[in-house]
C-alpha cells in the first residue's frame, strides 16, 4: 500500500523507514516511535532501562566490539530486545488501533534538526550510509576550513533536500518527521517536543511510574 506524499513522493508502508523505529515496552504497556535527530538515543535507553535491559545491552556492545558510545545502542538494542521492536506497518498499525498501548513520540523544531543531521551525517563525513548516498553531489566532500565554509555547505545542502522526494526522502535522519510518524494513520497518545523537556518526562514518568523517572532526567555515560 502506498500514499500520496508533498512533492509527489511515495511512502510505502513496507519501507525501510519503519525498521527498527517502533519500540514497545509489554510490561508498562508503552510504545516509542523513534526520530532520528531527536533525542532517541537518551529514549532508547530509557526504554531498555525500564525494561530492565540495561546490563544487557552494555554487554553486547562490548561483546560486538561497538564504540563505547551512547549512540551504539541503536544497534545493540535491538540484537538484545528483537521481539520488543516492530518492523511491519501491520504490526505498528495493529498495535495503534488495539489502544492498549500508550504510543508516544518527540518532535523537533525541523531547522535545527535539519541543522543536527547535516552536521552529525554530512559534515563530519563518517557515516558509510551517507557516504554511499551522497557520493557524488555537488556539495558533499568539500572542504569545511572557515565558518563561511560551513554556511555554503548547509546551503547547499538544504537546496539540494528541496529538489525533490528523492532527496528529502532518502535518509530517515533527515526525513520529514510527519513522514516518518504518519500521524494521520496512526493515533498517537502523546507527541512531545523535545524542546519541552520536563514536560516529556512527566508524562513519560507518569505512563510508568515516578521511580522510572524520564528519559532526560540524566546524561548517560558508558563505562
Amino acid at each position: 500500500m502506498q500514499t500520496d506524499q508533498p512533492g509527489g513522493g511515495k511512502f510505502t508502508h513496507r519501507s525501510a523507514a519503519y525498521r527498527n523505529r517502533f519500540y514497545i515496552s509489554n510490561k508498562y504497556k508503552i510504545c516509542y516511535a523513534s526520530v532520528a535527530k531527536v533525542a532517541n538515543t537518551g529514549i532508547k535507553w530509557w526504554m531498555a532501562g525500564i525494561e530492565g535491559l540495561t546490563h544487557d545491552v552494555e554487554h553486547v556492545i562490548v561483546q560486538q566490539g561497538l564504540p563505547k558510545n551512547p549512540k551504539a545502542i541503536h544497534t545493540a538494542y535491538p540484537m538484545v530486545a528483537r521481539h520488543l521492536v516492530l518492523d511491519s506497518f501491520g504490526q505498528i498499525k495493529k498495535l495503534f488501533d488495539s489502544k492498549q498501548y500508550f504510543c508516544f513520540s518527540v518532535v523537533r523544531n525541523p531547522y535545527t534538526r535539519t541543522f543536527s543531521a547535516w552536521a552529525d551525517k554530512v559534515l563530519t563525513g563518517i557515516h558509510i550510509h551517507t557516504r554511499k548516498r551522497l557520493h557524488g553531489e555537488a556539495f558533499y566532500d568539500k572542504p569545511i576550513l572557515t565558518i563561511q565554509d560551513a554556511v555554503k555547505g548547509f546551503e547547499s545542502f538544504v537546496y539540494w533536500l528541496e529538489s525533490g522526494p528523492d532527496a528529502l526522502q532518502s535518509d530517515r535522519h533527515w526525513m520529514p518527521q510527519f513522514l516518518l510518524l504518519r500521524p494521520d494513520i496512526l493515533g498517537y497518545d502523546y507527541i512531545g517536543k523535545m524542546e519541552n523537556r520536563d514536560e516529556i518526562d512527566q508524562r513519560l514518568s507518569s505512563a510508568v511510574g515516578e521511580e522510572h523517572g524520564g528519559p532526560f532526567g540524566k546524561e548517560r555515560v558508558l563505562n
